[in-house]
């Protein structure tokens, strides 16, 4: 489960549905498209620039960007498709 930023006002109402322990807003991966906002929120964790249908930046592992990487390249994985 991965979050997409701009769509996040960290309310914690996602915390009552999420299948995983934890709350969302504060520690699933972010998704962004917006180059200044992942900029900008440079503290806030693993987190993916999106560009292009692809990974443009990230702020997390290898293996991690990888797997992202590969869910963007199926269509079922991919939010812009």
């Amino acid at each position: 489960y991965m979050l997409f930023s701009e769509l996040c006002n960290e309310c914690g109402n996602c915390m009552v549905f999420c299948p995983e322990n934890g709350d969302p807003a504060q520690i699933k991966p972010r998704l962004y498209t917006d180059a200044q906002l992942f900029e900008d929120r440079a503290d806030q964790g693993q987190a993916f620039l999106l560009a292009d249908g692809q990974v443009a930046a990230a702020r997390a592992d290898d293996e991690s960007v990888d797997l992202v990487q590969r869910l963007l390249a199926q269509q079922a994985g991919n939010p812009f498709t």
